[in-house]
C-alpha cells in the first residue's frame, strides 16, 4: 500500500512538472496547427509510455527480488539446506487490481494535463516559454 501510494504521488507529480515543462512546446505546436485531439494524444502517449514502462520495470525488479529473497531463506541457521525449498509464488489479483486503478489515475491525470496544456491561451503561453 505505501508503494503504490508513493507512486501514485510520484506520478501525479511528474505529470504536473511535466505541464510546466510542455507548455511552451504544446502552445508553439498549436500555433502551427495541432489539433486537440492531437495535442491529448500526445500527452496519453508520453504518459502511458512512462506507466508502461515503469509499472514493467517494478513488476521485472519485484519479481527478481522475490526469488532472491525466497533463495536466502532456504537455508537454517547452521547453513543446512531446507526441505522442501521455499517457492517465490506471486499472487497477481492484487497486483491487477493495482494496476486497474493506476490505469484509472492515468486517465484522470492525462485527462487533466491536456486540459491544463490546452486553456493556456496561446500568447501568454508562448510568452512564458522565452525564458
Amino acid at each position: 500500500l505505501a508503494a503504490f501510494i508513493v507512486s501514485l504521488g510520484g506520478f501525479i507529480v511528474y505529470s504536473f512538472l511535466i505541464v510546466r515543462r510542455r507548455n511552451g512546446e504544446v502552445s508553439l505546436l498549436r500555433v502551427m496547427g495541432l489539433r486537440s485531439w492531437q495535442a491529448r494524444l500526445l500527452v496519453w502517449v508520453d504518459q502511458g509510455a512512462v506507466l508502461v514502462v515503469g509499472l514493467g520495470y517494478a513488476t521485472w525488479i519485484g519479481t527478481r527480488f522475490g526469488e532472491l529473497v525466497t533463495r536466502s531463506l532456504d537455508f537454517t541457521e547452521k547453513g543446512e539446506r531446507l526441505l522442501p525449498p521455499f517457492v517465490f509464488e506471486a499472487d497477481w489479483l492484487p497486483y491487477l487490481g493495482v494496476i486497474a486503478v493506476l490505469a484509472l489515475a492515468f486517465f484522470a491525470i492525462s485527462l487533466s494535463i491536456a486540459w491544463l496544456l490546452l486553456r493556456t491561451p496561446l500568447p501568454e503561453a508562448l510568452r512564458s516559454d522565452e525564458g
